[in-house]
């Protein structure tokens, strides 16, 4: 009877080492060589994607990324191949990874079809969306040919995120932040440091629907998350 108990505790951890080893497997560990993050057992090779995009869902972890001490895990994103997506856990502010064949574009290329006009701290709150092609296209063009200016080291009035998404990239977000002086405004890319005035636009989408909400939370939130 020893014998069998013994027997069946050492199939017992057997099997828990399998499935430990199946488990290390499915979650390769990156580390960085020359600006790429690489598993040669795998074949994986990821780099930092621009800090403009965004998951807009995360789902399973996938790999985990080392660099120095520090371990950070990657997760899979939306459905979207993860060979070629992953990204941190978000938390109001990720970094993606993405393979090195994939050429990302600018807000332009990205061809984005509709604007989310949200709120973001620790949370995400969208208050707006705006559909219209034509004011989605002048929003680009402002942006992308506009005169890039300084952007502002004073607090502003009001902080607000525009993501951007777009039937080329499901599963992603541009990502940009719009502030708000009072007698001006713009628009900031956190990844390339392109800042541009806004003028007037959307001002009609956030004027109308955000100042009516007496629930939408604080605005004067942090512009780097």
């Amino acid at each position: 009877m020893k014998h069998l108990r013994k027997s069946l505790a050492a199939a017992a951890l057997a099997f828990l080492l399998t499935l430990t080893a199946c488990g290390k497997e499915s979650t390769p560990l990156l580390t960085a060589e020359d600006g790429v993050y690489r598993n040669e057992e795998s074949g994986l090779a990821y780099v930092i994607a621009p800090l403009c995009y965004e998951p807009q869902s995360v789902g399973e972890a996938y790999a985990h990324l080392k660099s120095g001490s520090t371990t950070v895990t990657l997760y899979e994103v939306s459905d979207l191949d993860p060979k070629l997506w992953l990204t941190e856990e978000y938390s109001g502010i990720s970094f993606m990874m993405v393979s090195p064949e994939l050429e990302l574009p600018d807000l332009a290329g990205f061809s984005p079809d509709t604007i989310h006009l949200c709120v973001q701290n620790n949370t995400v709150w969208e208050f707006a969306t705006v559909t219209n092609q034509a004011e989605i296209d002048e929003v680009v063009r402002h942006f992308t040919e506009g005169e890039a200016v300084p952007y502002p080291a004073a607090t502003s009035d009001m902080h607000l995120r525009l993501k951007f998404s777009s039937p080329d990239y499901p599963g992603v977000y541009y990502n940009l932040v719009y502030v708000d002086y009072g007698d001006v405004r713009y628009l900031y890319d956190r990844g390339s440091k392109r800042c541009v005035e806004m003028g007037d636009l959307l001002r009609d989408y956030i004027d109308g629907t955000y100042g009516r909400d007496s629930s939408a939370p604080d605005t004067t939130a942090d512009p780097n998350l």
